[in-house]
């Protein structure tokens, strides 16, 4: 009943039969798929000059391993029409994965795909699953049949047609830069720097580099990775500083630590009297009035601040602990003034009364005066050049000029 069926169209009458067989009774060679298809001359006889064609549509140029592909077959000269699809490697071997789209198509358990009766149109989508891991390039073949649609065998073109699409070169997966780390750096402000970051690409490719948190004055070379430059007068501290190296694709990072120390002081400001406490002489004898200093120091720059150490001894050479601008020192400490600018410190005319001097290191220059004097009695003023101008009378309120 099923080839009285397939004969009753008129088509591939041999080719139609031979598909349902396929597809529900035969075991298939699936060891060489190209021997299962047909080419149905044996049934149909092909005309002199037959005008039928067989052409794939949307073949990709090359297929990438695992990716699906909507393709078609056109098929032309012909009232109805009937075909066979393989997609095969050299050695006849299945390669992909076929699968029908169009109506009265199907693929048949060798995984060829066919028609199941005749077609009305020549056009016949399907679509394909490249391997995954394919053995070569795969060759999509057919043998297609546009028949006249007489009822009989006669006056039908049987056509072969055969495209090979090679694999696609699929670039390997990228491979992130290789960075070497950059061991922990110390500098001093105003040092020139030169730091070669090291790092390289597997795949060649070129590099982009990148920094954050670099200490003021210094900048990465976005294409050689190099960090140069002048340390910045202001930068002293500690810096964590982050390097980004970048593929175009994959970005890696590299963080290391840079302490900038102040530069040296090489300035130098003594003053040889500095006093402070309670014990002063005082207006009344049975009094005890206090004694206090007010150290000024100038900034002889007008763009860039000062950094300034100052040390207070007393007369036998040890650190004297004051307290200045409401700050305790244990005789040492550490100023910075401003650009074109100057800094106060006045000590608290408290604790034992001390007598000493003060140096004062920088590593600009500064100008600076000391004033000295208690809340009764005469003021002495004091300049960097150890002259001393004795002035208007003091209070406790604070130093006045009179």
């Amino acid at each position: 009943m099923t080839r009285k069926r397939i004969i009753s169209f008129g088509l591939m009458t041999c080719c139609l039969s031979y598909i349902l067989i396929l597809a529900i009774v035969a075991k298939p060679n699936v060891s060489n798929l190209s021997s299962t298809l047909r080419d149905c001359t044996g049934c149909h006889s092909v005309p002199a000059n037959p005008s039928g064609a067989a052409n794939f549509g949307n073949l990709p140029p090359s297929f990438t391993p695992g990716e699906a592909y909507s393709l078609n077959l056109n098929i032309t000269g012909g009232a109805v029409y009937g075909f066979q699809i393989a997609a095969v490697y050299a050695d006849g071997t299945s390669a992909g994965t076929l699968s029908s789209v169009a109506a009265n198509t199907a693929v048949t358990s060798a995984g060829v795909l066919a028609s199941t009766r005749a077609l009305s149109s020549g056009v016949i989508d399907f679509q394909w699953t490249a391997p995954i891991q394919p053995k070569s390039a795969v060759s999509f073949k057919t043998y297609a049949m546009a028949a006249n649609g007489n009822g009989g065998t006669s006056g039908d073109t049987t056509i072969a047609k055969e495209q090979a699409v090679p694999v696609a070169v699929v670039p390997p997966p990228n491979q992130p830069p290789l960075v070497t780390s950059v061991a922990s750096q110390s500098s001093t402000v105003g040092a020139v720097v030169s730091l070669q970051i090291q790092a390289s690409d597997p795949d060649g490719n070129p590099l982009t580099y990148g920094a954050t948190n670099l200490p003021p004055g210094l900048s990465i070379n976005a294409t050689t990775g190099l960090i140069s430059g002048t340390v910045s007068s202001s930068a002293s501290g500690a810096y964590s500083v982050n390097v980004s190296v970048s593929d175009g694709t994959t970005t890696v990072a590299a963080a290391f630590s840079w302490n900038i120390a102040a530069a040296p002081y090489t300035e130098v400001l003594s003053f040889s009297q500095f006093g402070n406490g309670t014990g002063f002489p005082s207006a009344a004898a049975s009094e005890q009035g206090r004694l206090y200093s007010l150290i000024t120091l100038v900034n002889m720059s007008s763009s860039e601040p000062t950094h300034a150490t100052l040390t207070i001894r007393t007369d036998d050479g040890n650190l004297m602990p004051v307290t200045l601008n409401g700050q305790s020192t244990l005789g040492s400490l550490d100023v910075t003034v401003p650009a074109a600018g100057s800094v106060l410190l006045r000590t608290d005319g408290l604790g034992d009364l001390k007598t000493g001097s003060v140096e004062v290191r920088s590593d600009k220059r500064l100008s600076g005066v000391i004033v000295v004097g208690g809340d009764s009695g005469r003021v002495a003023y004091l300049d960097n050049r150890a002259v001393t101008r004795f002035l208007a009378p003091v209070n406790e309120s604070g130093f006045g000029t009179g």
